[in-house]
Order: structure tokens, then sequence, then C-alpha cells
């Protein structure tokens, strides 16, 4: 596999022995798939890994310094002078020396420091007393400041209007700057966990999920992620399943969510019988405490339950109270003994034997079933055959799982989007800071809301989730009249739209919409090529039209795929077509980022072709 070097059962690693130069971490980090990774989980950060593409710790460094909302703005320049896009200029010759290792871009407070004490003859205290006054915008002290500046930067050779130029630069670059060391700090963090995840994605994924095993949000995340890795989760057991989530070796014929598409093609330790799964861990079950499952365990002893009455006679169940019994059930844990409504209908006699019997045993009592009177197999069972009951609805199961569990451990409607192409997002990863943006996601419709408008004309809001998350999609009267038929309870559908925050939370305004077809598992929109039109306004700039033009056309021809498009060209002499029948390209969202960059938001325009 390309990121995964296997485990070895003998590799001990501590914070200190995790190398920050390992290429296969900067390999993962360029994919933008870090879910998991210190720092880096937002939507936003991932679009900007999958652009800067990092290949050393200062790039790291210089990202998590400038991903904030001061200094994003500078983030496309940055990376434009680090891929040799843009010329790499300075505010001031002078400045070259400081600036030149961040490509011209002032990042750091220490950039700041350097500045006033290179330039004017400050001390680097006094240099930290004007970065100070300019975050704090007091007044009197950047005066005198400014008079300090320009008076030490003009004894050492630079004019007066250069040394007012460049304490202006200072006053702006300090608004923002931010601390080396801070930023280094939490870059080591994220490369070792980078390089845990390359490296040793199963080991890592089980730990995170251990970790965050009571964060209901995350939860579901780092499951689905598992699988998108190639990583069974196997669910919870009574007869398996320790505390925290546990890494166990499974058959082959047994793994239903490692597809042949999945992300990393998992090598196996040698010896190792079977494929590496995570076990989900005991205490991952909502209303389940610690106390009840340590109970379980010390029951289970390494030995497997044989059945329920084995069960209830070596679990001490006045510990474990009917309700954390009835979870148990529902999320699966217990499904080795039965149906889980059989189960549920059996809860309360399972508590009471147990009960009888473990206070038998404190009394110091003998019971019937302590004589050896019988041999195994003419032991009668208290609870077989379980009732005879119709069985739970697989929705209801459903149900339960995410409930108890926060994400789906069985087979799903959904499972197929475990594996998406790049341009397909999750919709946790819609935030309101992509307001504008056209995005394409995938989900099973959970409810549908119609209304009318004042046009008296049909609209509705659409409850869309998928593993991981839900969403509201809004289909307005146009989109939704002619879509109508898919906007239907249980159904998996792709929609395409711009992305909106009314009321401050995210949410598709609906341009599109498709049905999904399963049937290409590896590629889900494959048969399902776009149309992109572009709308090219002229200026009276004929030489930078024609540069945009051609800048244009380099970036179609870049991306390889199955999209036509054609080029809608706007001047003062009228609207001209012009159509590429023989030219295709893949339109995905880091080519829809860099075309709305040369033309706006507003030029681009897409339906399925």
């Amino acid at each position: 596999s390309r990121y995964h070097r296997p485990a070895d059962g003998g590799v001990e690693l501590t914070l200190e022995t995790i190398p920050l130069d390992d290429p296969v971490s900067y390999e993962l980090l360029c994919t933008g798939e870090v879910t998991g990774l210190f720092q880096l989980e937002s939507e936003g950060m991932r679009r900007v890994l999958r652009d800067l593409r990092p290949t050393v710790f200062d790039d790291v460094v210089v990202l998590l310094s400038l991903y904030r909302p001061g200094p994003m703005q500078f983030i496309p320049n940055y990376i434009k002078r680090k891929h040799g896009e843009e010329e790499i200029t300075y505010p001031h010759p002078a400045l070259e020396p400081i600036l030149k290792e961040t490509y011209g871009v002032c990042v750091y407070q220490e950039q700041i420091l350097r500045m006033a004490r290179d330039l004017a003859g400050y001390t680097i205290g006094e240099a930290d007393l004007l970065r100070r006054a300019v975050g704090k915008k007091y007044e009197k002290e950047l005066k005198k400041h400014r008079n300090k500046f320009v008076a030490g930067a003009v004894a050492r050779g630079l004019g007066q209007a250069d040394a007012e130029k460049i304490f202006e630069e200072i006053m702006f670059f300090a608004n923002y700057g931010f601390n080396k060391p801070h930023s280094a700090a939490y870059a080591v963090l994220t490369v070792q966990t980078a390089y845990l995840k390359a490296n040793y994605p199963v080991e890592y994924m089980a730990a995170l999920l251990s970790v965050e095993r009571n964060n209901t949000d995350k939860l579901g995340i780092l499951v689905s992620e598992c699988r998108r890795l190639g990583i069974e989760v196997l669910p919870p057991s009574v007869n398996s399943s320790e505390l925290d989530f546990t890494i166990e070796y499974i058959p082959e014929d047994k793994v239903k969510w490692a597809a042949e598409n999945a992300a990393l093609a998992l090598r196996l330790p040698e010896g190792a019988e079977g494929r590496p799964a995570i076990r989900f861990g005991l205490v991952a079950i909502k209303n389940v405490g610690d106390g009840p499952i340590q109970t379980i365990l010390e029951g289970r002893q390494g030995e497997a339950f044989q059945s329920i009455d084995d069960f209830c006679e070596r679990v001490d169940l006045r510990k474990v109270n009917r309700r954390v019994l009835e979870c148990l059930v529902k999320a699966g844990a217990m499904d080795c003994f039965g149906g889980r409504g059989q189960l549920l209908k059996i809860v309360e006699r399972m508590v009471t034997y147990s009960h009888q019997r473990h206070e038998a045993k404190d009394c110091g009592q003998r019971s019937f079933f302590d004589l050896d009177v019988m041999d195994e197999q003419s032991a009668t069972s208290l609870f077989y055959p379980l009732p005879r009951i119709d069985p739970i609805a697989s929705k209801q199961l459903l149900i339960w799982e995410k409930e108890l569990l926060c994400t789906y451990v069985s087979e799903h409607p959904l499972q197929n989007l475990v594996r998406l192409p790049p341009e397909v997002i999750r919709l946790d990863q819609v935030e309101t800071s992509m307001k504008g943006q056209f995005v394409e996601v995938a989900g099973m419709i959970s409810g549908v809301r119609v209304i009318r408008t004042k046009n008296d004309k049909e609209m509705a809001f659409v409850q869309l989730e998928d593993l991981q998350s839900s969403l509201e999609i809004v289909v307005f009267p146009n989109t939704y009249a002619d879509t109508v038929d898919l906007w239907v309870e249980d159904s998996v559908v792709l929609v395409r739209g711009r992305v909106d925050d009314r009321d401050g939370t995210p949410k598709i305004l609906c341009q599109a919409v498709r049905e999904y077809n399963a049937t290409k598992a590896d590629h889900p929109l494959q048969g399902h090529p776009k149309r992109l039109n572009i709308t090219f306004e002229r200026t009276p700039d004929l030489n930078n039209d024609r540069r945009r033009l051609s800048q244009v056309c380099e970036l179609l021809r870049s991306y390889e795929g199955a999209d036509h498009y054609s080029l809608q060209v706007i001047s003062q002499k009228g609207v001209y077509q012009v159509d590429f029948p023989n030219y295709t390209t893949n339109y995905n969202p880091e080519l829809q980022r860099k075309l709305t960059d040369l033309l706006g938001n507003d030029a681009l325009k897409w339906d399925w072709a």
C-alpha cells in the first residue's frame, strides 16, 4: 500500500522517536484525507492542504500560523509563491532577509521583532513592546514607537519615506502575526498524528476511537473513516469486546465494509490469521458506564459466555441494572445469545434470576443448580427456547444503533457512500465559511417538508443524512417541480447546490439532484458526466483578458475526465457561445476553486449531462 507500513509487533513508539520528516506522512497530508489529525479536520483546512502540498515540517508550521481569520487572506499568495506560480515580492528590499523563508509573506511575530531590531536598532525587548502596542492599539505608545522606529531606521541608512512605509507594514503585520514556537509545537503534534495514521492506521484509529468514546459528534465520523480506509469496525459484544476499542483479526470472508476500493490496502503482519479489524468498546455504548462493564468483564474472565444462563450465573446483574442490560441488547452486544426482540422480552427474568443466584451465594446457600446431579448434556436451560416473536424491523435496529453507538455497525443503505470520489464531500464537511460555493453531497433522505410559497408554488425542505451527519437541503419551486419524484424518504440521492448559512447554520440550496446509482461501487458518479458552462466577461484590457482566457483553458485541460464544457463570452458587441465537443475535463472542487479565483463565483454553472 502507498500509505501503510505494517507494524511488526515489536515497534515501540514514543513522542521522541516519531520522525518529523517521514515522506509517507506528507503524502497523506497532501491528499487532504486528514480525519483524526490534530488541527487539520475542517473542510477549509483540507482544501488548503491539497493546494499547498506540504513536503516538510516548516510547511505545516506556516499553515497553522496562517489558517486564522486575519492572515487567511494571504494563504493563496503563499501557496502560489511556494510553487513558483507568483513572483516573490517584498514590501521593501531591506525586508528580504527577514521574509525570505516565508516567500515574502509576513507570518510570525518573530519577523516583526526582527524588523524592529535589524532596521531600527531596537532591542528584542523593545521590539516586543512595539508588537504589544500594535496588538492592543495603544495610540500614545504607537506614536512614540513611530518616531523611534523612523529615527532609528533613518540613522541606519533608510530614507524617511521608506522608514515610514515599513512602519506602516509593521502596524499591519503585527495585527495577525503568530508566535512561531507556539505554531511549531502544534505542528509537531500534527505531523506525529499524520505519521501514526499513515503508517499504523489500524492501531491509530483504535486508539483514537477509545479517546473519543464519549464524543457523540466524533465517534460516527471516526467509524466512517475506518471504513473508508478499509478497516472493519465490529459491533460490541459481551463475549469479545473490552472496555475500550481493541484490534482483532477476522477471516476475509467475514469482512463487510473493507471494500476493494478502500483507501488503504492493508498489509497483514507476518503470521496474522485474517484481516485486522477494530472491535467496538463496551464503554462507548450510551447509558452503559464503566462499573457495569467491569462487572461483565470480571464475570467473563477471558472465557466466553456459553448461554444466557451462563451469563446470568457469572455476571452479578445487581450491579448491571435493567436499563443497562436493555441498552446492551439494543446495541447488539448480546446478539450471540439470540434476537434483540427476543432478549428484550426476557430481560426482567434475567435480572431476577441473577439477583436470586448471587444473593444465595452471598448467604452461603447452595441451590439446586450447584449440585453436580446433571451433566452438561442433560442440563435444562431456564431461558431457552427463546420467545417466538416477530424479528425487530431492520430500520428500528438501525435507530437503536445510531442512538446508542452514534453510528451504524450493521448493514445500512448508506454503506456504499463510504468511498466516494473527491468531488463529493461528507455532510459534516459543509461549513458556513463555504457560503456561495457549489458542492456535491450524497445521502439518504430522512424527511421531506413541502410548503407553498406566496405564489402558490410548492417547494421543499429536505433532511439529508449520511453515515456521520445530517443537513438541510432547500429545494426552490422550479427545481422541486422538475425533481419532485426524487424527494422520497429513504431514497439515496446525489445533490448538487450552493452552500448557504441562513440562521447561522449551513445548508445547501439545491441546483440539481440525481438518484444514487449503487451499481458502480468503485466510482458512483461514473456514467454521469457533467456539463460545465463558463461565463467569461470581456474587459477593456485585452492583454489581461487573453492571459485569463489562456489560464482557464490550461486549467480545464489539466484535469482529465469525462465532463464537457462550453464558454460564454460577454462583450460590448454581444454574447458568443463557444463549445468544445472534442475536449473534456474533470470538474472537481479543486478546479472549481481555481476557476472561481479567476472568474468569480457567478461565472460557473453546471448540471449533469
